[in-house]
């Protein structure tokens, strides 16, 4: 009786081991993500085009450039690039956020950027208005993509806004000095 006692505490022990071995697995893996995207962020930045998924919103592209060393705190700086009356026009942002692993699947990063501390938009023509985005939301998973192309990740999610929701889809791309926004 007494063996059967100990052989039951060794497998409860061997099945609470189990998790955190999982546990340490998926953290070595989002550091691993999010490792790459720093750097990325020292040689260029991320690409993004911005689908809208109502006519709320339109079709724009981004740059983003993170400032991200592990799981934590995260900022990054952005460009937003659209067109008005045939004519293109940008708005500078920076913000802060968080990177962990995600709610959804803990094996996956994700970036979500919740606070813009600065905002500098172009003057748009006629009655053309930036959309306030103090209450925007961005949320990108960090997307293994190493067996559709060159680059073993992408970044992947949604732009909530006050008119509505994008999705959008960022690549890398290297940079020049004289390409950057900033």
């Amino acid at each position: 009786m007494q063996r059967l006692a100990s052989m039951g505490c060794a497998i409860g022990l061997i099945a609470s081991l189990g998790p955190v071995t999982a546990s340490a697995q998926s953290s070595g893996e989002i550091e691993k993500q999010l490792a790459h995207v720093a750097t990325v962020s020292e040689a260029g930045d991320y690409y993004c085009r911005v689908s809208p998924r109502s006519a709320g919103t339109s079709q724009t592209q981004m740059s983003l450039d993170f400032t991200v060393s592990g799981p934590g705190p995260v900022e990054a700086k952005m460009v937003v690039t659209g067109l008005v009356a045939g004519m293109r026009y940008s708005a500078r942002l920076s913000w802060r956020g968080t990177a962990s692993a995600s709610a959804d699947d803990e094996d996956v990063a994700e970036i979500i950027l919740d606070e813009v501390y600065h905002f500098d938009p172009d003057p748009l023509p006629g009655d053309a208005k930036w959309s306030d985005p103090s209450g925007d939301r961005i949320t990108l998973r960090v997307e293994d993509y190493s067996a559709r192309g060159p680059e073993p990740y992408i970044l992947a999610g949604t732009q909530k806004t006050e008119f509505g929701v994008n999705d959008m889809r960022c690549r890398e791309r290297v940079r020049t000095r004289a390409q950057s926004n900033f």
